[in-house]
Order: structure tokens, then sequence, then C-alpha cells
């Protein structure tokens, strides 16, 4: 995949668990895991941001980081809507 559809699809996921951690109803526990996750994708964001070549310097560790950062807010949103989502039915 290329670096800016990566980043975008990151930035994305950024947005959407935001949005559901203020409906969200989480243990301590696992907000905090969410939190972390979604810490650790924002400074990818921000290294592949600041450096500001897309990659063109660095394509397989950019690509690299941003996998990293993709499995960080993709294990977020697991999180989200396996407790956090689930808790609000019962």
């Amino acid at each position: 995949k290329p670096v800016k559809e990566t980043f975008a699809q990151v930035e994305e996921a950024l947005a959407r668990i935001d949005k559901s951690m203020s409906k969200a109803k989480l243990s301590t526990e696992d907000k905090a895991q969410v939190l972390m996750f979604t810490d650790k994708a924002e400074e990818v964001i921000k290294l592949i941001r600041d450096d500001g070549s897309w990659g063109a310097h660095g394509a397989r560790y950019s690509l690299k980081r941003l996998d990293a950062a993709l499995t960080y807010v993709t294990q977020a949103q697991a999180i989200i809507d396996a407790k956090g989502l689930s808790a609000k039915k019962a």
C-alpha cells in the first residue's frame, strides 16, 4: 500500500475511535489500553507528517511504522467494539 493511503486509514480510524470513546462504557483498564494504542498510533502519524517525504526517503520504514499504527488502531477499535458498545446494550 502507498504511504499516503495507509496514513489516511490510520487518521480516519483515530477520528472514529475518538468519537467512540465518548460513548463507550469502558473499564479503566480497557480505557487505558485504548488510549495507549491511540497514543502510539498518533506518534507514528506525527513522525510521518513531520518527515514530510511520504516515504520517499525510506518507504519500507515508513510503511512498517504505518502498519504498526494500523495495528494499534485496529486493536483499540476492537476493545471498544467488544467491551464499550456491548456494555451499553446490557
